[in-house]
C-alpha cells in the first residue's frame, strides 16, 4: 500500500533517476516477472482488483505541500496482448527493405514478458559490419547499455539470425533461444512487408542456469515520434513509438524513456485522457504509477497543440507504494516526427441498429462483494460498428423464478448521483462500475436469493431504441459446486459463498447438498 506521505519527502527526483538510468548499465535493468495464467484467471484478477480504485492521489494548488493519499492496488489499466500487436502491426504503412542499407539506422525493440504483461521497449541501433555482405551488429539489444551482438541477413528468405552469443562483458550474459521447441538454437526473425521485424521464438538473457530477462514475442519497428518534456527545469526529448488504434486509443512506446508502454485516449473535444493508472517506471523493486497532479480521477490531460502534436497542460509524475515519485513534470508534447497527424476516429453513422448480445458473462464472489464481469460488443448483430454514446447495457436478475431488472441506487453506489439502471457503454465511477474498451465490471449489492444474473445490450441510434437478448449466468449452480462436500454434511447450513450460516439466516442456503430458500 502506498504511504502517506508529503510529497517532498523521501522522493527521487526524476532527473537524478534518469542520469542513472542513462550512466548505470545492469543494475537498470526491468526486470517482468512471467505471468503464466488462463485467460479465466485473468478475468477473475481484473475483478478482484478493481474494487479499491477510490483512493487516489489528491492534490492542492501547491504539489510540494500536498499529501498522497493511500493506494490499495498497484495497476489498472489493459496492455496490449502478443496477438493484439500481431494485429496491429498489419495496418502499418508498408515499408519494402531490399538492401542491407534499408536495415540501418535507429531502431524501437517491444518484447513482452509474458503474454499478456507490460509490453516494454529499449531504443537499438542497427549497422552493417565493415567487409562483410550480409553480417550486421544490433546495438541495444534488451537493453541500451548492452554489448552490440551480431547477426546475419538473408534477404532472399527476408530472415535476420541471431547466434546465442554474449551480450553483457561483466558478468557473462548470454543471449539464447528458450522457445520449448528450439531452446537453444539461434534466434530468427522474418523482415516483414510493413518494414518491420519480428522475432516469434521466445528468448533469454542468461549467465549460467539464472535468467535475467526472458520474452515471449518481439518486434522492431521505427521510432516515428518524439516525447519532449522538462522535469525539474531539466528539458529532455526521446524517441518513442506511437500506434494508433480503433476507437481514438493511442499506445505511446518507451514513454520518457522508461521503456514501458502507456495508453492515450484523444477523446472528440481534442483532448487527450489516460484512461487508467499505468507504470512508467520499475525502478528498486518498486512500481511507478502515472498519475496528473491537478485532475483526481484522470491521470493527464492535454490537448492537440498542432494538428502533429498532443500537449498535456497538466503536471504530471509517477508515484510508487513507497512514497518515492519521479519529480514534477511541468511540460510535454508528443508528436510525429514524419509531420503526419494524428487521426481521430470517424464515428459510425447514427443508423437504427439491433446490438450485439453482451458475451463472457462471469459471476465472482470477490473479496469486496459479489461482482459480473462481462463484455459489451461495440456491433450490431451483423458486425457492423455502433456508436459509443448510443450504446447501453442493462443488468437483470432472476428472484423465485421470476425475471427483474436491476437498479444501481445512489444509497448503495457512493459516487452515484442518482439511481441508474440503463448504464452507458463507457461509464464508469472507478468504484463500483468499470469499463475496459468492451470489458466491463459491476459490483453488485443485495444479491441474497439471486438465482441467475444477466444482461443485455440497448441500443439508442437513428432515433429507435433496439435490444440485444439477455445473456444469463447461473449464480445457484456455481455457488453449489464452491461447497465442498466436508461442508454439506452433518446438518449445517451454507450460504451460496460456501460460508456457514446460523439459524434464523435469510435467502439461498445449502444443506446436506441440496437447495432451500429461506423468506
Amino acid at each position: 500500500m502506498l504511504a502517506k506521505s508529503y510529497l517532498c519527502s523521501q522522493q527521487y527526483y526524476f532527473p537524478e533517476i534518469l542520469n542513472y538510468m542513462r550512466m548505470k548499465k545492469f543494475t537498470l535493468m526491468i526486470i517482468a516477472a512471467l505471468m503464466a495464467v488462463t485467460a479465466n484467471a485473468q478475468k477473475l484478477e481484473r475483478a478482484q482488483l478493481a474494487r479499491p480504485m477510490q483512493n487516489r492521489v489528491s492534490m492542492t494548488a501547491s504539489p510540494i505541500q500536498s499529501k498522497v493519499n493511500s493506494v490499495t492496488r498497484p495497476m489498472q489499466g489493459k496492455t496490449q496482448s502478443v496477438e493484439t500487436i500481431k494485429q496491429l502491426k498489419k495496418t502499418r504503412k508498408a515499408a519494402a527493405v531490399s538492401s542491407i542499407d534499408d536495415l540501418t539506422g535507429k531502431w524501437m525493440q517491444i518484447y513482452y514478458s509474458s503474454a499478456e504483461e507490460a509490453i516494454l521497449s529499449t531504443v537499438m541501433e542497427i549497422s552493417q559490419i565493415i567487409g562483410s555482405e550480409n553480417g550486421i551488429t544490433i546495438s541495444g539489444w534488451w537493453n541500451m547499455y548492452a554489448e552490440p551482438i551480431e547477426a546475419k541477413v538473408d534477404l532472399k528468405t527476408g530472415t535476420i539470425t541471431v547466434d546465442p552469443q554474449q551480450v553483457y562483458g561483466s558478468p557473462s550474459l548470454t543471449l539464447v533461444n528458450a522457445s520449448s521447441e528450439n531452446d537453444g538454437a539461434a534466434l530468427v526473425g522474418t523482415i516483414e512487408e510493413d518494414g518491420s521485424i519480428t522475432f516469434e521464438d521466445a528468448w533469454a538473457v542468461m549467465t549460467g542456469t539464472d535468467t535475467y530477462e526472458y520474452g515471449l514475442y518481439t518486434m522492431l519497428v521505427r521510432p516515428n515520434g518524439k516525447m519532449d518534456y522538462t522535469i525539474e527545469e531539466e528539458t529532455y526529448s526521446d524517441d518513442i513509438y506511437i500506434e494508433e488504434e480503433e476507437d481514438g486509443m493511442v499506445y505511446i512506446y518507451n514513454f520518457a524513456n522508461f521503456g514501458r508502454m502507456i495508453e492515450l485516449e484523444l477523446n472528440p473535444d481534442k483532448t487527450i485522457r489516460v484512461p487508467s493508472e499505468q507504470v512508467v517506471l520499475t525502478y528498486q523493486g518498486n512500481d511507478y504509477i502515472l498519475y496528473g497532479v491537478e485532475m483526481p480521477y484522470v491521470t493527464s490531460l492535454g490537448g492537440i497543440g498542432t494538428e502533429t502534436m498532443l500537449t498535456f497542460d497538466k503536471p504530471w509524475t509517477g508515484f510508487a507504494e513507497n512514497g518515492d515519485n519521479l519529480g514534477l513534470n511541468s511540460d510535454c508534447i508528443i508528436y510525429y516526427t514524419d509531420g503526419t497527424t494524428f487521426e481521430y476516429p470517424v464515428e459510425p453513422e447514427d443508423v437504427a441498429a439491433t446490438p450485439a448480445t453482451p458475451t463472457d458473462l462471469e459471476y465472482e464472489e470477490t473479496q469486496y462483494g459479489p461482482a459480473i464481469l462481462f463484455d459489451v460488443p461495440r456491433e450490431d448483430v451483423d458486425g457492423k460498428k455502433l456508436r459509443k454514446d448510443k450504446l447501453f447495457y442493462q443488468i437483470y436478475y432472476m428472484f423465485g423464478g421470476k425475471e427483474y431488472v436491476y437498479t444501481l441506487q445512489a444509497s448503495d453506489y457512493k459516487y452515484l448521483k442518482s439511481d441508474m439502471d440503463v448504464i452507458p457503454y463507457s461509464f464508469t465511477d472507478d468504484y463500483d462500475i468499470f469499463t475496459d474498451g468492451d470489458t466491463k465490471t459491476v459490483y453488485l449489492y443485495g444479491t441474497d436469493g439471486w438465482e441467475k444474473v444477466g444482461v443485455k445490450s440497448i441500443y439508442k441510434g437513428g432515433g429507435k431504441t433496439h435490444e440485444s437478448e439477455i445473456v444469463w449466468y447461473d449464480i445457484v449452480d456455481t455457488g453449489i459446486s464452491q461447497v465442498n462436500a466436508a461442508q454439506q454434511n452433518g446438518g449445517k447450513a451454507f450460504n451460496l459463498a460456501g460460508q456457514q450460516v446460523k439459524q434464523g439466516y435469510k435467502g439461498i442456503v445449502i444443506k446436506d447438498g441440496k437447495k432451500f430458500m429461506v423468506k
